[in-house]
């Protein structure tokens, strides 16, 4: 059993070669579906009130649009992603130091 997960993790470390990559900021990654939650679960809550009997529907329908809408926000947290580069520079200048950050997203 050890033997056999070993070589697994070898021919894994050797099927997936590193590559080149570049810093990319990855926050929209964590907060876009946070958002999207957020107004999914709102928008189901507000959809109990197009019902009937609210109360029978409450936890499914805003359970569905908090997935829907984590899902969304996911989604669009990668596809903002994908495509951006970020520079790191530093500019000194006799009084302080100038830290920043440059992001370029491509609007295709």
């Amino acid at each position: 059993m050890n033997r056999s997960l070993v070589v697994l993790i070898l021919v894994a470390a050797i099927a997936f070669l590193p590559c080149r990559s570049s810093a990319t900021d990855v926050g929209p990654i964590f907060t876009t579906p946070l958002v999207g939650t957020t107004i999914g679960a709102m928008a189901g809550y507000l959809a109990t009130f197009l019902s009937r009997h609210p109360s029978d529907h409450y936890n499914s329908y805003v359970g569905i649009g908090a997935g829907f809408g984590f899902a969304c926000g996911l989604a669009l947290g990668i596809s903002s992603v994908m495509n951006a580069q970020a520079n790191f520079y530093q500019q000194d200048t006799v009084k302080d130091k100038l830290y920043g950050l440059n992001i370029t997203i491509p609007l295709k």
